[in-house]
């Protein structure tokens, strides 16, 4: 493991506890007391608040409402990072509005070369779905319908809904439980059990006018 990735793991590894000691960061890495050492200074260097604990153990409290530091990425996680980003373009994925600000802070992190590889890749790649002729990651003409934004958010609290949707020219509405939101040939579909006629139903997000959460329960 090279060094930056190991500092990375140790770093996310000592942010989630209240104590740790030199042993113990020796024992779960692997690596020898002057390493570990060394690589705790690293991180304190970088703004990790920890407290030295006098004693055989060399151990360590970190201070409350520590902050992690800046994460950083090796050459193969960064490429992995683009890859994964390019392949969602044109994919009709919620929050793409952040894209631009996502893909700016990924290139403000990296270095020149590394800049210069993802410019290459962004230049070779193409994935199903994309558009050949703009293959801009910052271009949002792929932002998904304005109701999918809002439909999550209400999931996230709440998986019973009012969903009014527009059929045959007609506006209805359905009180469901939710089943499962998924992305089938560029749509996202709501699966659910409707709570009145008591059986499946599908909802096509592009048809829905309003959702909001349902407060009735039944099981």
């Amino acid at each position: 493991m090279k060094k930056v990735e190991r500092i990375n793991i140790i770093t996310r590894y000592i942010n989630n506890r209240a104590h740790f000691t030199i042993s113990e960061i020796m024992r779960e890495f692997n690596i020898s007391r002057s390493t570990a050492i060394r690589d705790i200074r690293e991180i304190e260097a970088m703004g990790m608040p920890l407290v030295a604990e006098v004693g055989r153990d060399g151990g360590y409290f970190v201070m409350n409402n520590s902050l992690l530091p800046t994460v950083r990425f090796t050459d193969n996680e960064i490429k992995a990072l683009f890859i994964a980003f390019m392949a969602t373009r044109n994919q009709q994925l919620p929050y793409l509005k952040s894209r631009q600000s996502l893909a700016e802070k990924l290139l403000g992190l990296i270095s020149e070369n590394q800049q210069d590889d993802l410019v290459h890749l962004n230049q070779i790649l193409l994935f199903e779905g994309t558009n050949p002729h703009n293959p801009d990651l910052l271009d949002l003409s792929d932002l998904p319908h304005p109701t999918l934004e809002k439909l999550i958010q209400i999931l996230l609290l709440e998986n019973y809904l009012l969903v009014t949707v527009q059929e045959e020219k007609k506006t209805k509405s359905y009180p469901i439980v939710l089943l499962h939101l998924h992305h089938q040939k560029g749509h996202w579909i709501i699966e659910g059990f409707d709570l009145e006629e008591e059986k499946r139903r599908i909802v096509s997000v592009d048809n829905l006018i309003h959702v909001e959460a349902y407060p009735a329960k039944k099981d």
